[in-house]
């Protein structure tokens, strides 16, 4: 009876909104003046994540802060620079890029 797999149970369906989340994930920095391009291109850090990581994954916020997803033993996002530069000014949606 309970097992949803075997024909039991109950199956539910769940949607999930945009309403629901902080306005801070849902934003990606924009500076004046127009898009916020990543700055530089392609940048990834020491570890192979990209930008898009960072914001997937929500490591980071516009406002260059670490995000909720972000692992305080993992050190600083500052930890992770390649290139010279952090997601923090090479990502937009770290509060950084062009």
């Amino acid at each position: 009876d309970a097992c949803c797999a075997c024909g039991g149970g109950q199956q539910m369906s769940v949607t999930l909104t945009t309403a629901s989340l902080p306005p801070d994930l849902l934003t990606t920095a924009e500076p004046e003046g127009g898009a916020c391009v990543d700055d530089p291109q392609g940048w990834a850090d020491k570890d192979g994540d990209d930008c898009a990581a960072y914001e997937a994954k929500r490591w980071c916020t516009p406002t260059g802060t670490p995000g909720p997803r972000w692992q305080e033993e993992w050190g600083s996002l500052s930890d992770f620079a390649s290139g010279g530069r952090s997601a923090l000014t090479a990502c937009c949606a770290c509060g950084g890029g062009d």
